[in-house]
C-alpha cells in the first residue's frame, strides 16, 4: 500500500485530485489530505506519507520550502510537486531537493498515476531488501557485514518509540491473518518473517510494554495452544537503530530463542531466575557453540567457562541446554513444541552424575543435541516429505547393508542432494542417523531380550561383525553392550 498526502490550499482542487486518485484500480493507495502546508508539517512524522503531492503556490509556505522543512525533520519519502507556472527557478529548487516529479495544472493523471507505480515499485523493492538485510542482522549472520541499513532506512520500517521481537514454533496450523489481525489490536506496527518452519515478529509500539506483558498479550489470545513462544526485551528504536547502522548486529532474536527455551524448561524459580540473569548480563552470540563444537581445545575452553559462571553441575548444563537449543533452532528452524524441549532437558538430565559425566554430556550433545536420548524424536511435521520417507525407510530396513545410494533410489533423489538435504534438516549425516537407529534397536533387544548373545543383537540391527559393533556401542555410551546390559537390567 502507498501512503499519499495531498497538500493544496484550494479546497476543489484537493478533493479533485483525491477523486482522480481513488478512480484509478492499479494501486492501492491510502490518501491524507491538506490544505494548509504548516499542518502538512504537523501530519507528516505521525503519518509518514510514502508521497507528498503538493501545490507550489500556497499561503504562509509554499511547497518548495514546505518540503525544505520537512527534509530537516528527516522526512525520507518523495515528493512530487503541482504548478500552474513553469518557472526556472522552482526547476532548480525542486531538483535542489530531489523531487520525484514536476507536473504543471491542469495534471496529466496518465503521468501522475504512472509516477505512482513507479514510486511504489521502487518502496516494494526497498522494503523487500531491508527486510532481507534485517534477517541477516537478526539472525547475526556472517555476512551481515556486507550490508548496512542507516537510520534512516531503519526509521521508515520502525517509526514508533519501542521495538520488541517474538518468535513462534508450532503455529503452522494458524492462518497468519489471523496472527497479524490480533497483533494490530495491541501494536502500532509490526512486521513478519520467517526462519524455516518458525515465525518472527518485530513488533513496534509506542507505549512501553514489557516482556512479561507481551507474554500476556499472546497468553490472552492463544492460551491453549502448544506453541513456542519467547519475547526479547524491549529495546528503544534509536538505540536498535544505532546498533544496527554501526555494527549490523542485533541481539533480539537470540534473546527470544533464550525465553522460548527457558519458559518451556521444568525449572525451579530459584535457578529459572539464575538462567534468566545469567543470560542478561552475558554477551547474546552463538560465537561460543561454534567455537567449541571445532576441537577439543576450544571445546575444554567452553566447558571451563561454562563451570566458572554457574553455580552447580544443574545450573551449568541449563546454561548449556539453552545455549545449544538456541543455535540448533536459529540454524535449523525446527518445529518445536514446550513438550519436546521439557523432555529432550529431562532424557539429557537423568544422564548427569559428576564432573565428568556433564563433561561427556555437553561434547555430545554439541553435534547430536535433539538425538541424544534414543527414545526420542522430532515431530514428524519437522521435515520435507523426502527426508521424512528417507527416514521412514531407514528405520525399515536398517538390518539390511543400507547406503545413501539406495535410500536415495527409493525416495527419487540424487545421492549428493539427498546427503546434503538430510543433514540440513536432521543436523545428522546419513550415516549417523543410520548408526542411531541401529543403536536404539540395540538398546531394545538388550533389555528386553536378556539371552540373546551380543554376536546375534549385532547381526539382528544390521552390523556385519560383532566386533565392529562392540567398538560402535563403546564408542557411544563409553561401556560395552555386556556393562550397559547388566547396569540397565538391575535398574
Amino acid at each position: 500500500m502507498l501512503t499519499v498526502l495531498l497538500v493544496d490550499d484550494e479546497y476543489i482542487v484537493l478533493k479533485g485530485m483525491e477523486a482522480m486518485l481513488l478512480s484509478q484500480k492499479n494501486l492501492e493507495l491510502k490518501i491524507y489530505s491538506s490544505n494548509d502546508s504548516i499542518d502538512a508539517l504537523k501530519q507528516i512524522p505521525l503519518i509518514m506519507p510514502d508521497v507528498i503531492i503538493a501545490d507550489i503556490n500556497m499561503p504562509e509556505l509554499d511547497g518548495l520550502s514546505m518540503i525544505e522543512k520537512a527534509l530537516e525533520q528527516n522526512y525520507h519519502g518523495r515528493f512530487i510537486i503541482v504548478s500552474g507556472y513553469e518557472k526556472v527557478e522552482y526547476f532548480k529548487r525542486a531538483i535542489q531537493y530531489q523531487v520525484a516529479d514536476y507536473l504543471l495544472k491542469p495534471i496529466n493523471k496518465e503521468k501522475l498515476f504512472a509516477r505512482l507505480h513507479e514510486i511504489d515499485q521502487q518502496k516494494s523493492q526497498s522494503y523487500e531488501t531491508l527486510i532481507f538485510k534485517l534477517k541477516m542482522c537478526m539472525l547475526q549472520n556472517k555476512h551481515a557485514h556486507d550490508f548496512h541499513i542507516d537510520k534512516s532506512e531503519f526509521k521508515k520500517l520502525f517509526p514508533k518509540k519501542y521495538i520488541s521481537l517474538c518468535t513462534i514454533s508450532g503455529a503452522e496450523d494458524r492462518p497468519e491473518e489471523e496472527i497479524e489481525h490480533m497483533l494490530s489490536i495491541y501494536f502500532d506496527k509490526f512486521l513478519c518473517f520467517y526462519q524455516d518452519n518458525q515465525k518472527i515478529f518485530l513488533l513496534n509500539f509506542d507505549v512501553y510494554l514489557d516482556a512479561s506483558k507481551i507474554h500476556e498479550i499472546w497468553n490472552l489470545n492463544y492460551k491453549r495452544q502448544s506453541w513456542c513462544i519467547g519475547v526479547s526485551s524491549t529495546q528503544h528504536v534509536a538505540q536498535m537503530s544505532e546498533d544496527i547502522s554501526n555494527s549490523m548486529k542485533s541481539s533480539l532474536y537470540h534473546q527470544a530463542l533464550t525465553d522460548m527455551v527457558i519458559s518451556a524448561l521444568p525449572l525451579n524459580n530459584a535457578l529459572e531466575s539464575e538462567t534468566r540473569n545469567h543470560f542478561e548480563k552475558t554477551q547474546n552470540s552463538f560465537s561460543d557453540i561454534i567455537d567449541a563444537s571445532k576441537n577439543d581445545r576450544q571445546f575444554e575452553t567452553y566447558f571451563q567457562n561454562l563451570i566458572q559462571a554457574t553455580s552447580t553441575l544443574h545450573a551449568a548444563h541449563v546454561k548449556a541446554f539453552v545455549e545449544i537449543a538456541g543455535y540448533n533452532l536459529a540454524i535449523f528452524g525446527m518445529n518445536i513444541s514446550p513438550d519436546i524441549i521439557s523432555n529432550t532437558y529431562k532424557a539429557q538430565l537423568s544422564k548427569i552424575v559428576d564432573y565428568r559425566s556433564l563433561q561427556k554430556l555437553i561434547r555430545n550433545i554439541l553435534s547430536n543435541f535433539w538425538f541424544y536420548e534414543p527414545d526420542f524424536q522430532l515431530e514428524t511435521t519437522s521435515y520435507s516429505e523426502k527426508i521424512y520417507q528417507s527416514m521412514l525407510y531407514i528405520q525399515q530396513q536398517y538390518a539390511e547393508d543400507l547406503s545413501l545410494d539406495t535410500v536415495a533410489q527409493k525416495v527419487n533423489l540424487h545421492p549428493s542432494y539427498l546427503s546434503y538435504m538430510f543433514k540440513k534438516e536432521t543436523g545428522m549425516c546419513f550415516l549417523q542417523y543410520l548408526h542411531y537407529i541401529r543403536m536404539k534397536v540395540a538398546c531394545d533387544l538388550l533389555i528386553n531380550n536378556p539371552n540373546l548373545s551380543i554376536e546375534t543383537i549385532s547381526k539382528q540391527v544390521g552390523y556385519r561383525t560383532s566386533t565392529y559393533f562392540y567398538k560402535s556401542f563403546k564408542a557411544q555410551f563409553g561401556e560395552t553392550p555386556n556393562q550397559w546390559r547388566k547396569k540397565n537390567l538391575i535398574k
